[in-house]
């Protein structure tokens, strides 16, 4: 190289190394059973049989490891290469092995994997059981006496009942343990798994119901320095011999976690084994019976969880609620005759409860005003609109009894929540939107309209006052004034008995029960012309927005409520109760011409959620009850108002109360 570089070449380069030997990786391990005689048989010609063969292979590896120490040692950098062509000459040059066919490598797939599912059931069952043991042996004796020094009962009805499943599982390796040794291809579990599962359903199910109560316990302990350490060292000296740190409430645990590994145990055994093996039919039960396991755990778990809850209900209510099945609870107002009022509703699978709610400073009491059987004093549950209820989120129970209620729930959902529980009891399935449906009249109790809905006549639009009083209709639930309701029915709800009905659903029954429509009644004559808008004229082509609104009047800081409705013909239609048949005064008619938006610092408004309605002639200012229903009426007028409306343009008339 020296003297190639004098020369002024390039240095001669160093012939390549030869790449380093691959690192040797870790293999899964494996898992063995013990082989039966069969297998051991088996075994024993399958060895004679490869050493027959090996011994010339084996004579042939040395030659060939012979001549490859000599290749090495002349230096060669293409051993590799003429390794690889050695090994296509042996491969040529031996014997042509027909390959194996595809069914029968997956056969004995499906037979290596269902051994090794069945190996896998015995190491969990005997990690499970040596689990129970600790709890029992090691655990147990140290912390019985702190338990029974604390009153803790529940924990030791739950230790109890761990002691009581320990024997079903020794039963169950006892006799797993055999069928596993001996395992072939013909061997079965089955029957095994399906005596051990038909026997769980009753100690699991006391051991589940008393875990909450029995967790709750042990977390209360552990707040005590004493007992922590006690514990603490307890499980110190358990995991000092196994791989993973264990505790106390992971080893409590256990037991609930245990029958739905059975599920997928045996369900990953049930899918690698042949349909036509005899296993199948005893497995298949097994797994039923571990099935029907977890579904009686979870009956006891409910059942426990609904004993608890009466308990606690039983002494707040003045009704007999013992031995009955709780559904769901909640707070929600009831639409009633003076507004919505608050209201403790309890559903249970044969009743519903609508409690009158009195909190004193001591307790709180439900009195129950309602009672409704299911199903026989229900009709039918459907939600309600908003303008009919004076609230979002209405739903109707439709009853065959006396008087139909109408509950508001919080929201949406829980609107929905209960019209499919209550339907779903009622043995129907109805939506939350289905409010179409037509009642018949008479059939069911009709759902009363509140009396601060509405401020006039339904039939007559006379106002109410001191004189004139309002009135139900039995029939409808509209609300009538006297002579609008003079005639009486027999109503089926009311067992045949008559009620008091408006003249529409008088004229109805005629109708129907005569065939064709009936003649004016004598009481055509009280009704009152009017000029005023009709409210199903108004609202023909439908309304955009409603809910009630207070507008700033002519006089400084008076401000009126009344409730509004914008509809698809852009009029403003204002109303003193929101089902009053009429219109308060003339419409207000919008056009592009308006502009809707908040208020400025210049208009000195001093009340909140406020926004304007500007129009060249003047301005409009209506006030709500939140920002979140301003912002709704701002975006459904800037919306209204984008569109092009016709031209025709009026003011909301101004009386003397100035609506």
């Amino acid at each position: 190289q020296q003297q190639q570089q004098q020369q002024g070449g390039p240095p001669l380069r160093a012939p390549p190394s030869r790449p380093p030997p691959r690192p040797l990786t870790a293999r899964p391990p494996t898992i063995y059973l013990e082989a039966g005689p069969a297998l051991q048989s088996a075994a024993a010609r399958t060895h004679d049989s490869t050493t027959t063969d090996e011994e010339p292979e084996a004579e042939a590896e040395a030659e060939g490891e012979g001549e490859g120490d000599d290749a090495s040692s002349h230096g060669s950098w293409f051993d590799d290469e003429s390794d690889d062509d050695g090994e296509d000459a042996s491969m040529q040059s031996g014997p042509l092995v027909p390959p194996e066919s595809p069914a029968k490598s997956e056969l004995e797939d499906n037979s290596t994997k269902r051994r090794l599912q069945i190996a896998e059931l015995l190491s969990t069952e005997e990690t499970y059981y040596e689990k129970l043991l600790a709890v029992r042996d090691v655990f147990l004796p140290e912390l019985e006496p702190i338990f029974l020094e604390n009153k803790a009962a529940q924990l030791l009805v739950l230790l109890g009942k761990l002691k009581d499943i320990i024997p079903f599982h020794t039963e169950f390796l006892a006799a797993l343990r055999p069928v596993v040794a001996a395992w072939t291809d013909a061997s079965c579990v089955g029957p095994v798994f399906r005596a051990h599962c038909e026997r769980l359903p009753k100690p699991y199910a006391m051991y589940a119901t008393n875990f909450d109560a029995g967790l709750a316990e042990l977390t209360d302990l552990l707040k005590r320095p004493n007992f922590t350490q006690t514990l603490r060292e307890l499980e110190a000296r358990y995991s000092a011999t196994r791989p993973a740190p264990q505790t106390l409430s992971a080893l409590l645990l256990e037991p609930i976690q245990r029958n739905p590994r059975y599920l997928l145990l045996i369900q990953g055994y049930l899918k690698r084994t042949p349909k036509d093996h005899p296993d199948v039919p005893a497995a298949t039960e097994g797994l039923r019976a571990a099935e029907k396991t977890g579904e009686h755990i979870n009956e006891q778990i409910r059942s426990k969880e609904n004993h608890l809850k009466l308990l606690e209900l039983e002494p707040m209510i003045d009704a007999f609620v013992q031995n009955k099945v709780l559904v769901q609870t909640a707070e929600m107002q009831k639409m009633c005759r003076r507004g919505l009022q608050p209201r403790f509703i309890a559903l249970f699978t044969d009743e519903l409860l609508c409690c009158e709610i009195k909190k004193t400073i001591i307790s709180t009491q439900y009195t129950a005003k309602h009672r409704l059987n299911i199903p026989s004093e229900i009709e039918s549950v459907r939600a309600v609109d908003a303008v009919t209820a004076g609230a979002d989120y209405a739903f109707g129970i439709v009853s065959r009894k006396v008087k139909s209620i109408v509950l508001v729930a919080k929201n949406k959902e829980e609107q929905t929540t209960w019209i499919k529980m209550l339907n779903k009891l009622l043995g129907k399935s109805v939506t939350a939107d289905d409010n179409g449906e037509v009642v018949q009249i008479g059939l069911s109790a009709p759902v009363w309209i509140p009396d601060a809905g509405v401020s006039m006549c339904m039939i007559c639009t006379k106002e109410f006052n001191v004189i004139r009083r309002r009135h139900h209709c039995r029939g409808c639930g509209k609300v009538v004034c006297g002579p609008c309701s003079i005639q009486q029915i027999s109503l089926q709800y009311l067992g045949g008995k008559k009620g008091r009905v408006c003249t529409e659903c008088y004229d109805t029954v005629l109708s129907q029960a005569s065939g064709h429509s009936a003649a004016p009644a004598e009481h055509e004559w009280k009704r009152r012309p009017t000029m005023r808008p009709s409210r199903v004229a108004s609202a023909a082509g439908g309304i955009l927005c409603s809910g009630y609104l207070n507008k700033r009047g002519r006089t400084l800081g008076a401000w009126n409520r009344r409730f509004y409705t914008l509809d698809n013909t852009l009029k403003l239609n204002a109303y003193r109760a929101p089902e009053d048949p009429q219109v308060y005064g003339e419409p207000l008619q919008l056009s592009s011409e308006f502009r809707v938006g908040p208020p400025t610092k210049q208009d000195n408004l001093e009340r909140e959620h406020v926004f304007k309605l500007s129009h060249k002639s003047r301005d409009y200012f209506f006030a709500c009850d939140t920002q979140e229903q301003c912002d709704g009426w701002i975006d459904t007028l800037t919306e209204a108002l984008a569109v092009p409306s016709g031209p025709a343009l009026g003011t909301l008339a101004e009386d003397e109360e100035d609506c």
